[in-house]
This record gives C-alpha cells, sequence and structure tokens, in this order.
C-alpha cells in the first residue's frame, strides 16, 4: 500500500532510450498513437513516443493492469485521464529530460512542468508574464536570476496544468513567488484547496510540482 503522505516524482534522460523508440510504440493509446504519427521531425516525434510510454508502464503498474487495458484519454484541454479512472497524473519534456508524476488517491491532483536551463532574454518575458513579486524574486540579484526566471516559469505551468488550464492572456496576475507558503485556484475562488507548488534544481533543468494537499516529494531517476 502507497504511503499517502509521500508523492513520487520520476524524471529522466530520453537519449538513455533512443534505440528503443520502435519497442516503445507498444506502450501507446490509440489515441497516442495516432498522435505520434503527426508529428513533423522525428527527434519531436520520440521524444512523444519515450515520454508517453515510460508513463504508461507506471501507470499500469499502479493500476495492476496490463498496457492495452489502459484507455487513455485528452480533455479537451489537453489534460489526461483515463477512462474509468480517477487516477490523476501529468507529464512534462523538455530537449531530452522528461519528468512525470502520478497522484496518491482519487482526491489528489497534479501538475508538473520541466525546463531546461538555457540562455535567453528574459526581460520582455518577464514584463509581460510575470507577477510584480515574481518579477522582484528573479531579480534579487544579478547571478542566479537566469535560474530564479526558469524557477517561475514552471512553477507557472505546473499550477496551470493541475487545474487543467493552458497558457492564460492573464499570467502577470498569476503570483506563484516562492515566498509564499500556498496558493488558491485563481479560476475558481469557490475552490478552497491550498495548492503546493515545489521546485527543485536538477542536472541542467529546474523541475516543478503543483498539488493539491501538501506532501513529501521523493525524485526517481529512471
Amino acid at each position: 500500500m502507497m504511503n499517502e503522505n509521500y508523492l513520487q516524482i520520476y524524471y529522466g534522460d530520453l537519449a538513455k532510450y533512443s534505440n528503443r523508440v520502435t519497442e516503445y510504440y507498444n506502450n501507446l493509446s490509440t489515441e497516442e498513437f495516432t498522435r505520434a504519427q503527426k508529428f513533423r521531425f522525428d527527434r519531436d516525434r520520440d521524444v512523444y513516443i519515450l515520454s508517453h510510454a515510460l508513463l504508461n508502464s507506471k501507470l499500469s503498474n499502479r493500476l495492476k493492469t496490463t498496457r492495452n487495458r489502459l484507455d487513455i484519454r485528452y480533455f479537451d484541454n489537453r489534460k489526461p485521464y483515463i477512462k474509468n479512472e480517477q487516477l490523476d497524473f501529468n507529464l512534462s519534456h523538455s530537449g531530452e529530460y522528461f519528468a512525470f508524476v502520478i497522484s496518491n488517491d482519487e482526491a489528489t491532483i497534479v501538475g508538473i512542468d520541466i525546463e531546461v536551463i538555457k540562455n535567453s532574454k528574459i526581460d520582455s518575458i518577464v514584463n509581460q508574464y510575470f507577477h510584480k513579486d515574481e518579477a522582484s524574486y528573479i531579480y534579487q540579484g544579478k547571478q542566479d536570476a537566469l535560474i530564479r526566471f526558469h524557477e517561475i516559469w514552471t512553477r507557472k505551468e505546473a499550477y496551470l496544468k493541475m487545474l487543467g488550464f493552458g497558457l492564460t492572456e492573464n499570467l502577470f496576475q498569476i503570483n506563484v513567488d516562492p515566498g509564499k507558503k500556498n496558493f488558491q485556484n485563481y479560476f475558481n475562488p469557490e475552490d478552497k484547496r491550498n495548492i503546493h507548488i515545489y521546485t527543485c534544481l536538477k542536472d541542467n533543468f529546474v523541475l516543478s510540482v503543483a498539488v493539491s494537499r501538501p506532501l513529501e516529494l521523493i525524485y526517481t531517476k529512471l
């Protein structure tokens, strides 16, 4: 039985699995298989296949079922779900890296985002899309501003993905400043859950997880 006070986060480097793309095709759902065929570039297709196949393998183990009985579908907002199951899960990939999270119980909702740290001009993005508190956090010192930028970006993405929303024009009003202990549902004030967002730096990427209750996170590299 799972310890409901812990949340398992899986991550890894897809380059490790690059020679198994053909094999992993068999771990995709019908909808995922169709979507994989539509990628224009081989690299993007391979990243999609490998990351989803690894997630599906863990989901099958969790639900004690076979892969061909795992009916993964997508809401209109592209958040995945399993037909006739309440288990929430989420996946993200950036460059060659992937990360996914599977909730511990039917009541826990999750979102995840991973971003490889890369040099970019962040000022215009911060000015247009970030809350003033987030901007203050990023620019608290010249050193490591780029890392803090990626922290905020992944926190926003994980928060939105947990709630089932894509990027919105009101991003600058959503404050995920790490100085805050918990967060409310910006889109639904009636939702009284305290959302918690956890962020870590590993290798050369930043990883953030949003979850609908406080939990201790365990990171496992696949």
